[in-house]
């Protein structure tokens, strides 16, 4: 029989000198996280439980589950077991789950228990944000906040991905972690620095009138509408080459009707033929 602390051995030791010498036999742990048992046959690893797992979980979740005590005992009951061929080697399943422990240290350190609470950041890092469905999932859970562990048990994530998702909203910004029993709802107060600024005067002039968007000045003489339109949106379109029509005016002599189209000039006496035409004379 062997026994101790986990303490003065960690749980990766004794798996490993059990592999090295193909003991077999059944390895009960107690720690402070429950209490764990793994079968071993020949050095290798044939089953794996712990109090927190599903019975159906894989031996390398049980074997994460199991490093994560800090504290507890060990008993190691010598066994004559056969082996089957449906054994796991323990040391592939070790390097698994010590990965899967060094991700659960990283989310640790910012999200440090299911008991700490989690609430909106009262100020966004920047003007805009993406989040995607998942992402909104949690948020919309948190709402004016709650402990780490209701998004969790909400959203079905488990302790590791719920955590892991907070962790990613808590970098970005969108969250922020109080100490355990602390207030959830954060105090909105805005500085005087932050206080929202008044409109800008145009925008201010225009509610007042009661119309709810900017005025349209009106058209000044001689611009099309074309290009007044050009103009609001910011365009440099050139106005459209229509000529104004010329209202028909009555003409000394011959009672004809002047046209807008220019006349050559005469090359005679210099006077254009519009102005000849003007004064009632013949050409």
């Amino acid at each position: 029989m062997l026994q101790g602390s986990l303490e003065d051995f960690a749980l990766e030791e004794i798996l490993s000198l059990l592999a090295e010498t193909s003991k077999s036999g059944q390895l009960d742990i107690n720690g402070d996280r429950g209490n764990g048992a793994l079968t071993i046959r020949g050095g290798q690893l044939a089953d794996a439980r712990a109090s927190k797992c599903d019975v159906s979980a894989e031996p390398e979740d049980v074997m994460f589950e199991l490093l994560r005590y800090s504290e507890g005992s060990f008993v190691f009951s010598n066994q004559d077991l056969e082996l089957t061929g449906d054994e796991k080697n323990i040391g592939g399943v070790l390097s698994v789950a010590e990965g899967r422990l060094a991700d659960w240290k990283a989310i640790a350190a910012v999200v440090p228990s299911l008991h700490h609470m989690v609430v909106p950041s009262v100020e966004l890092p920047k003007d805009e944000v993406t989040i995607d469905r998942s992402e909104w999932a949690v948020l919309t859970v948190v709402a004016s906040g709650c402990k780490t562990e209701v998004v969790c048990d909400t959203l079905e994530l488990g302790e590791v991905e719920g955590c892991r998702k907070i962790k990613h909203l808590i970098e970005r910004g969108l969250l922020e972690l109080r100490e355990p029993g602390s207030t959830p709802a954060p105090e909105v107060v805005f500085s005087e620095e932050k206080k929202p600024s008044d409109p800008p005067e145009e925008y201010a002039a225009d509610s007042k009138s009661g119309g709810g968007v900017l005025s349209t000045p009106a058209a000044e003489p001689g611009v099309s509408g074309d290009s007044l339109v050009a103009s609001l949106r910011g365009g440099t379109a050139e106005p459209l080459e229509t000529t104004p029509p010329i209202p028909p005016s009555p003409l000394a002599g011959n009672g004809s009707v002047a046209t807008a189209e220019p006349l050559a000039e005469e090359s005679g006496d210099g006077e254009g033929l519009l102005m000849r035409y003007l004064r009632g004379e013949e050409d």
